[in-house]
């Protein structure tokens, strides 16, 4: 079983929820959750979910990207930051008509392709040992590293999902999630074979002014479990990024 997301360090600061779910304590001030959010969670913009995370019980919160940065580095987790952050201030301008298009075409065909595998190995989209069992199924080798987007919590197979690819060379972005009907839809995240992190805004074309963002790096059954600490990340992702 999972372990709950009980601590957030921010800039370096632990601040922990109680047993009860009722408050957050920080080094000399506790809080009720509704206070801790009015007080933090606009000063919050990133939020990333560690690999560790849920053995640690613990995620990290940063009020800019220069903190942000730094912790990547510390961690050693910022080997691509510098391209993904030039790719990203180019995808902010938002894609062409013709853009929009091919990822609506990629999209569709990756979902497709998805069912396929599931029905051909009799599956159900939440049965996911048995699709980690078959890491050896041609399925995996194409696409390297892509993402699973569900509208249930837990994968559950009677809401409806997307896939979305990432790319060999570099990342699969997805810059407004509305195109694909799925916009504030995503309440959980299958990460497959060689993916590494998923990136994703509660905004269009990757806005982070005045937005927040989350960054995990292993699959997460239920995005509601951050709802303690910003009550925003169920059904609320815009953009994504897959890498």
């Amino acid at each position: 079983m999972k372990k709950k997301i009980s601590t957030l360090i921010v800039d370096g600061k632990e601040y922990t929820l109680t047993d009860d779910n009722k408050f957050v304590e920080g080094r000399r001030k506790k809080r009720t959750i509704d206070e801790f959010r009015e007080k933090k969670g606009k000063m919050i913009p990133i939020l990333v979910v560690p690999p560790d995370a849920y053995k640690e019980g613990a995620v990290y919160g940063f009020s800019n990207e220069k903190n942000y940065k730094e912790w990547l580095i510390e961690n050693k987790l910022h080997k691509n930051y510098e391209r993904e952050q030039k790719m990203l201030e180019k995808a902010r301008r938002g894609p062409s008509p013709e853009e929009r298009e091919r990822i609506k075409k990629k999209v569709k065909e990756a979902t497709e392709k998805f069912e396929k595998f599931l029905k051909e190995n009799n599956l159900k989209a939440n049965e996911i040992e048995k699709i980690e069992e078959l890491r050896d199924n041609p399925y995996f080798s194409d696409p390297i590293h892509s993402a699973i987007f569900y509208d249930k919590r837990f994968y559950n197979p009677s809401g409806s999902r997307i896939v979305l690819e990432g790319d060999p060379c570099s990342w699969g972005y997805y810059p407004n999630l509305g195109d694909l009907g799925f916009d504030n839809k995503t309440s959980s995240i299958l990460m497959t074979t060689c993916t590494e992190k998923v990136r994703i805004w509660d905004a269009v074309n990757f806005i982070e002014q005045g937005n927040h963002v989350v960054e995990i790096y292993q699959s997460n059954d239920d995005l509601a479990n951050f709802w303690f600490w910003f009550g925003l990340w169920n059904n609320k992702a815009s953009s994504a990024l897959i890498r």
